[in-house]
Parts: C-alpha cells; structure tokens; sequence
C-alpha cells in the first residue's frame, strides 16, 4: 500500500476495529500525534486518555485495547523491535501498559500501521487479520477457541501461511484479571503484566495475525544505516552486555549481583535466602544444564532469549519439555518466592504458564500469598478446594495454576489477583505485596524501591529501571549530575533518589515511544557516551527528517509520562497510592537478614523504606513537576504542552496551583 504520510519513520495510518458491529476503518494518523507523542506508548496515553474517561470500566465493550508501535520499528536499527499494548487494567482499574519485543511488531508495521484501536465485543470468538496486500478484516476464531497460545500460533500458521500472531490463551478467554498477550513465535514477547490478555478475551477477540514483508520509511536511509552499523558494532562488543548475551535477563539472579541490588527474598518477598541457597538456582546452573541455544528479537546484537529443555532418560536421550524463553521475572516469582529452590520445577511453572497465558508474575504472589496465609492459620486446605499449597510444594501450584486458568473452584477468586484475593480473606490484606493493586517482585535498592511506587501501572520495575543506581562506571552520571553522581546513584542512600527516578522514568519512556529495548541500550548508555539523549535525537531525525534537540525530546517524554499520571489523577490517584502496601518487617524475625547477609543488606527490606525522607518522594514531586500531593499541577502541564487537558482534570478537581521546578532548567543539560 502507498505511504504517503508527510514524515518518515511512521507508517501514517490507524486501524480502529468495532467487534460490535464487525467494522474496521483505516484513517491517517494524525501528524500531531506522532510528532507529539512520537509513538508506542506516548500516543497510546494520548489516545487512552481521550478515549477512556473514568466512566468507562476496564471490562466495558467501549474500553480501548490499543496496540502501538515505534517509528524506529521496523527499521534495520539494532533493538527496534517493541510494541507497546495499553489500556484500562482489569488488575488494578488504572493506566496500564505492557510492552514485549518479537518480530510481531516490524510486520505489523510493514503492513502499514502504527496504532491498532481496538474497542467492543465481537459476538462470537474473532480473529483480526491483517494482510499488506489486502484490506484487513474480521473472520471467526471459533475453532481456536479452548486453545492454549502455542497451539492456537500453530494452527494460524497453518491456516494463513507465513505470519505472526498476537494472541491470548485460556486465561485470557475465561476472564483471568492478570491474563497475557503472547506475540512472535521464534523468539514470542508477552505482554504479561496489568492483565491486557484479560481486555482482549472480554472483546471475544482470540487473536491478531499479520502478513507483510519488509518495508522502510527512513527520510534519510543511508545516513541512517551508517548510524546504526556504527551502533549495532558498539552493542555487539560492549562487554556490559556479556552477562545479558550468555545468561539473558537471569543474569541479575547471581550471587555476583548481590552487592549491586539484593534481588534475593522469599516466601512471598519477606524472608532472605542465603549465598548457599542462591547458588541452587544460578544462571550458570541454568545455562549449563538447561539452556539448548539462544535466540533473540530480530537484528538484536545481544540476543538474550535462552531456549530450554528438561531431558529425561538414563543419558538424558528424551527431550520431554522444551520451552520457549525463561526470564528473571520467572525465576523470581515462581521460584524463591515460592520456596522452590530447584530449577527443574521453576521451568515448568514457567512453560505452563506461557502456554496458559497466564502472567506469572501475579500469579507467583497470589500463590505465595496463599502460601503465607496457610502457614499463618489464616485460611485451611478446606478454604481453598483442598490444595496442600505449601512451601516448596510445586505440585499444588500446577493444580492451582490450572484452577485459575479454567476459572474453577477456588480458582475464581485467586484469578483476580493477589490484591483482590487479601480483601476476600480476613487477616491477609497485610502479606499481599503490591503497589497500586499489582504484585511485585522486590529490590533492596532505594532508587528502584522508589520508580516501584511511583510507577503509573502499579508495582513495576520496567518504567523507569533505573539502570545507574546499579552501574559502577560513573561516567553518564556525572554528565548529568556532576559531582553529586556518586550520592545520587548509591542504591543505599535516598540522596537524590527522586530526580534519578524522574530523570530515568523520562529515558525509558522515550525508548519505548520509538520502539528500542532498553536491555541493548542501557549496556550502552551507562557507559555515558552512547545511546542517550544526544544520540537518539539524531536517530530520530535521521529518521523523520524533524531536527530535534535533546531537549525537545527530553521535553516529549515529560509530556508522555504526565499525560500517565494524568490518565490515574482523574481516577483520584495522589500520594497515598505512590507508596507499598506494606507488611511489619521491623517486629517479623523472618524478615530479618540472616547472619552471612547483614553487612550486604539493609536492616529491613524495602516494604519499609521511608518514602518521605530527603531525597527521595518529595524530591521526585518537584522534578516531576507534582504537587506535593502528588496530582498533576498547571504550570508544568502547560510547560509539557497540555494546556488542552486542564479543564478536563478541574471537572474531576485532580489539577492544583503549586510551584514547581521550571521544566526549562531541568532538561537542558541531556547528554
């Protein structure tokens, strides 16, 4: 199809998709829009707020289902391969999004689409196809109904030939709050977080296939390529990417990486594991009895995606399960956090999982939180169907996983979440681990603890990951901060905590919106000499043909990221919503660190850190251009330019007058 869009990079056109009445109208994207917001998740809040109004329930056929992409997408630059899926939580009732790298993405795009605007519900299961040679349409899904997500991509194969698909699985179809979106199939990305898969299956919506070959939009090709040959070498050699390339993301699970964050908790994030027991579920151990290759997103210079099996047989001749990819995330919230300490069964969980759709980071706390009340006396085996949920006993979280996946039993009630599950059961709400009503995996690092609480999609560690307070080279730091960057990058001191999070949140919100991963640019970027502000304004206008400053970039997340807080503000979100649901670690012997442990951690884990000391809530309002409350203020709306969302925020009185930092002496000195 022709592109005849004014700019280069996006491919000038939005799908808006009614299940309701089975139609589907291509308009142009808006220059506005792109330019504004750039792309992925920036013009999806754009769209989210406009179109979302707190009236409409997560679960309302008129509730969107936004699926966007970058204007780095699709293009050969190394990394750009994210989509971005948003819209009202089922999980929580707020802003959410979800973002996942696969080749999906770059199809989607060569097919001539940027934004995919999904709303009703389809009166019978659909499927969504999307075909560069022909006009997209809507075509019936009833006989992948009941599918789990590997099956249903095989079938779809088969049917349309050559194509990816973005789909959900059982759990999404029944209802399951925190339900995934599982997109690709060499290397898939799961939209797991925030129970998007959750708002495709209340839109009867099974899936969406695309076809299209490759296709480039760059306005200035050539110059472009040379850029990003130049970045693809300095990924590629980077060794702050080694551990990523032979571990993946489980490379933060080692007991080398102990002294830099403390990513080791228990038994639902409340006691701490011992160097001994860390050692029983190392990434070496992974990546020398388990891992069978190691694949990545397409063009990705450090592909970090580690296929698996478990073979079985007296010389292990039997492959009896192979899985796709298994992450940090996986191993955090099924593993230790659930007192298993043996990888074989971690994997497994994980597998099941993925091929159920089920988010398994909510899931692990709903079982931990189980897990707790049952040792507790909280709740019996005959309260929960008779399921011996215990420590370590992963035969009873696969019967649970499949009770929830099925919406069965005591199933129903675990499928909302862990926040929903504590309110339902007397005595629990105090060990549901969550921020903004969505689990978490827990850091003992004061500037992560913070970008946790101030996430707008709840408890969260990709919104702002803030990369510096867990690198040792110091030089990006100091371009920013000068000879503060020490302080303000200690993991253990709140000293500038607040403005490293405002500073990260604004970079990794302009990654998203052009479509990069932050894994491969973040190797880069602590090295302060590539891939931050500087050097994504000239990628952007190499690609576009718009010359943009650092500042101006700077400036378009800002307006991204309020438009977030904005988006919850209107919902009533303040300050009281920024902090942990929090347990009594100060008076729980388990929470303690053992012995071994207590010069590496804290005195408590971070459900206790003090939000309001200097530097770290309070300083981040300012930055962020907040009242102290935490609401959306005028001057920096209109400093972000959103004057036109002012009036709307008076009518729901989530706007204040406050001073606040001028946004003009914050983000002129971007590296």
């Amino acid at each position: 199809m022709t592109d005849t869009y004014l700019h280069g990079g996006w491919a000038g056109r939005m799908l808006w998709v009614d299940l309701e009445n089975s139609q589907l109208q291509i308009e142009p994207l808006p220059e506005q829009l792109a330019t504004q917001y750039i792309g992925g998740p920036g013009m999806a809040a754009r769209l989210l707020y406009d179109l979302n109004p707190p009236s409409i329930p997560a679960a309302a056929p008129d509730a969107p289902l936004i699926f966007s992409v970058g204007p780095l997408v699709g293009e050969r630059f190394p990394a750009a391969v994210r989509m971005n899926v948003s819209g009202r939580s089922p999980l929580t009732g707020i802003y959410a999004d979800s973002s996942s790298g696969s080749r999906f993405p770059q199809v989607l795009k060569w097919a001539g689409f940027d934004i995919i605007v999904i709303r009703g519900r389809a009166k019978e299961p659909a499927l969504l196809v999307i075909d560069q040679n022909q006009p997209p349409y809507l075509t019936s899904a009833a006989d992948l109904w009941g599918t789990d997500v590997f099956e249903a991509d095989r079938r779809l194969l088969e049917r349309f030939g050559e194509c990816e698909t973005a789909r959900i699985g059982r759990a999404g179809e029944n209802g399951v709050l925190y339900a995934n979106i599982i997109a690709g199939r060499r290397r898939i990305g799961v939209h797991g977080r925030m129970g998007m898969g959750a708002l495709m299956g209340s839109k009867n919506l099974k899936a969406i296939v695309v076809k299209a070959k490759p296709l480039s939009r760059s306005r200035h090709g050539e110059e472009l390529k040379g850029f990003a040959s130049s970045i693809f070498d300095l990924m590629r050699k980077s060794p702050t990417l080694d551990p990523l390339r032979h571990y993946g993301t489980l490379y933060v699970a080692s007991a080398a990486s102990a002294s830099m964050g403390g990513l080791y908790l228990s038994r639902n994030c409340r006691e701490f594991l011992t160097l001994d027991q860390i050692d029983l579920i190392d990434p070496e151990l992974f990546a020398t009895r388990y891992k069978t290759g190691q694949t990545g997103c397409p063009g990705c210079p450090s592909p970090c995606t580690m296929p698996w099996a478990i073979k079985t047989g007296s010389q292990g001749e039997r492959e009896d399960i192979r899985g796709n990819k298994f992450e940090f995330g996986q191993w955090a919230s099924l593993g230790p956090n659930l007192g298993l300490l043996d990888l074989e069964p971690i994997l497994q969980l994980s597998h099941r999982c993925d091929h159920l759709g089920i988010d398994s980071h909510e899931f692990g706390h709903v079982a931990s939180l189980v897990m707790e009340c049952m040792e507790r006396g909280i709740i019996s085996e005959k309260d929960i169907d008779g399921l011996q949920l215990r420590w370590g006993n992963a035969k009873a979280v696969f019967q649970l996983m499949d009770m929830v996946a099925n919406q069965k039993g005591f199933g129903i009630l675990a499928g909302k979440g862990a926040r929903w599950l504590s309110e339902a059961i007397p005595g629990a709400e105090k060990y549901a681990i969550h921020i903004k009503g969505a689990s978490m995996d827990v850091i003992l690092n004061l500037p992560w603890s913070l970008s946790f609480c101030t996430s707008t999609r709840g408890g969260d560690h990709l919104k702002a990951m803030p990369f510096f307070a867990l690198s040792l080279d110091q030089t990006g730091p100091r371009k920013l901060w000068g000879d503060e960057a020490i302080k303000v990058t200690d993991a253990r001191s709140p000293f500038g905590s607040g403005r490293l999070v405002w500073w990260q949140e604004n970079f990794k919100t302009l990654i998203d919106c052009l479509g990069l991963c932050i894994h491969p640019v973040q190797g880069l970027a602590v090295l302060g000499e590539h891939m931050l502000f500087q050097d994504l304004a000239r990628c952007y206008s190499l690609l576009t043909g718009i010359e943009v400053s650092a500042e101006g970039l700077m400036t378009i997340a800002e307006r991204c990221y309020q438009l977030e807080r904005a988006y919850n503000a209107r919902l009533g979100l303040g300050r009281k919503a920024d902090g942990f649901n929090r347990r009594d670690v100060k008076n729980d012997p388990l929470c303690q660190p053992p012995p071994e442990l207590a010069d590496l951690y804290p005195p408590h884990p971070h459900l206790d850190v003090d939000l309001d000391q200097p530097g770290m809530l309070d300083e981040y309002y300012q930055y962020r251009g907040l009242s102290q409350g935490g609401f959306p203020t005028y001057k920096r709306l209109l400093e972000s330019g959103l004057a036109d969302i002012i009036a709307d925020l008076q009518n729901y009185q989530a706007v204040v007058d406050s001073p606040v930092l001028p946004l003009a002496n914050i983000v002129n000195h971007q590296p």
